[in-house]
């Protein structure tokens, strides 16, 4: 029969390769609950102290700790993309854009994009333009005020 103390240890060991694989905070508190009742092992024999020592433990940090933790790993930086940088930019239109021929193009940015109208009027080349949205490749505008 396995002895405690090596029961507690293949606990703790599994629980943190499970969390070393998975990478979402979902299993490190039972390591910590496990290691919490190997330390408990080694002053009672008792099965039941032990056993309800890891999981008190574990309960108590995965509702304390996880939230603490979860805020802290999941601080993603937003990378901004064209997207966001782009809508709302003013712009100057280098070929005429006209919804019903399919063509058009305005700079913005320093960077060229097709361009369409958002209500479907032509605009003259020169025109400054205000971006609205972005669909795939192509930039919705209307004339600036």
């Amino acid at each position: 029969m396995l002895s405690d103390t090596l029961i507690w240890a293949l606990v703790i060991v599994v629980f943190t390769v499970a969390e070393g694989i998975s990478v979402g905070l979902t299993s490190i508190w039972f390591s910590v609950g496990g290691l919490a009742a190997l330390l408990v092992s080694f002053v009672t024999p008792s099965h039941q102290v032990q056993i309800w020592t890891f999981l008190i433990v574990s309960l108590l940090c995965l509702l304390a700790l996880r939230p603490v933790a979860k805020r802290y790993f999941s601080q993603k930086q937003s990378e901004p993309t064209n997207f966001d940088r782009i809508v709302g930019q003013n712009a100057i239109v280098t070929a005429e854009i006209c919804n019903l021929e399919n063509r058009g193009t305005v700079e913005v940015l320093g960077q060229e994009w097709s361009a369409r109208s958002v209500d479907g009027l032509a605009i003259p080349v020169g025109t400054t333009v205000v971006v609205r949205s972005i669909e795939g490749v192509k930039v919705f505008v209307e004339p600036s005020p």
